[in-house]
This record gives C-alpha cells, structure tokens and sequence, in this order.
C-alpha cells in the first residue's frame, strides 16, 4: 500500500466512477491472485489462511482517524471508508477519503479471496495513478486479528508490507501498515487508521 498523500483528482464523489473502477479492479485483483501467491514462498512468516467471512465486519460506513509518519514526523488527519461485498462475498472494496494539509486523497482497497489456498490477496489502487495497481499482500484473520505480507518497493528499495486488523468490537476497529528492510527481522509502522462505524449496510 503507497504512503498516505498521493493527492486524488479534485471534485465531488462520482458513484458511477467509482464502481465501474472498482468491478475493473476487482477482475484484475481476481486474475492475479493465483500467479501472486507464488512470489510469497521466501517469506519468512508463514503466510495467515482465512475465511471468506473474514471482512463481514466492515461493510458500510465509517469514520476513519489517521496516524501517519510522513515528513520525518507523526501526523494526525481525518477521513472516511465505504465499504461493501461483491460477487457473494468473495471480492469487497473500500472507498477511502482523507484531507491533509486541506487537500484531498482517495485510495481503493480490493479484497479478493481464494477458496483454494483460503486467503486474501489485498491490493491498493491510488486515485491519481489508477495503472498502478498491485502487488498484493497476503493472509487472513484468526479470531478478532487479521495479518497480511506483501512485497513492495520504498524510496526504490524492495521493502517487505505487513498489513495489520485488529476488530475492538461491533463498531470499532483498527488498521496498522509497517515496513520491514530487513527481510522481517524488525517491522516499522508507518500509518495507523482507527475506524469508527457511522452507519451499517
């Protein structure tokens, strides 16, 4: 997942928009699950299995609080995610919006599950550079926590991803993204969401 300010194209919300690129992205996201999964056997942490119920608990709305280092410092921002099932469950996407800096920021989160390895693939599409798309990163939840390892690239270095959920309760929840540079020897957050549910679906 990119860091948190690559700014979206201005403008209110398009709904038509958004869902003709999130069926795009979620064919895509479905055609590279089976060949992906294939980059992860040198990963040092096994990779997490799942269940196709696994994101039941976010559909719908929420208020999102941000933490994110950029800038060689912590800051704190505010934003919201949409998010909802496709095809029965086995795709679902996220809208998300965040301001910083009074700028607007829009991201969208594919989820596709594979009930032959019973995993997530997770990819992340930027508003402003939707061609760039994956890779993505792996696993599923056990009880109220979910984990998820990918490979991308930082500042030009290959970087190991470890996306994190955590679920508070019925209506909270939280999200941590840390790198590794030292093939999982340590891990280094970088950007936080605390979730807060405003309305269910």
């Amino acid at each position: 997942m990119k860091g948190p300010f690559h700014q979206a194209e201005p403008g209110e919300r398009d709904k038509s928009d958004i869902d003709r690129r999130a069926l795009l992205a979620a064919i895509a996201a479905a055609s590279l699950v089976t060949a992906s999964a294939r980059t992860f056997a040198m990963f040092r942490t096994p990779l997490p299995t799942g269940r196709i119920t696994d994101f039941d608990f976010l559909r719908g709305h929420w208020r999102v609080k941000h933490r994110a280092f950029a800038q060689h410092r912590w800051q704190e921002f505010e934003g919201e995610v949409t998010s909802r099932p496709l095809l029965a469950g086995q795709t679902n996407i996220d809208d998300n919006i965040w301001t910083w800096n009074s700028k607007t920021y829009r991201g969208l989160a594919v989820r596709v599950f594979d009930p032959k390895s019973s995993r997530w693939s997770i990819f992340w599409l930027d508003g402003r550079s939707p061609e760039r798309f994956g890779p993505p990163a792996v696993g599923g939840f056990s009880g109220n926590m979910g984990t998820f390892y990918g490979d991308e690239e930082s500042q030009g270095k290959p970087v190991r991803v470890r996306l994190s959920w955590f679920i508070d309760g019925p209506d909270r929840a939280r999200w941590e993204q840390a790198y590794s540079f030292d093939n999982e020897a340590t891990w280094q957050p970088n950007w936080l969401w605390f979730f807060e549910r405003t309305a269910s679906t």
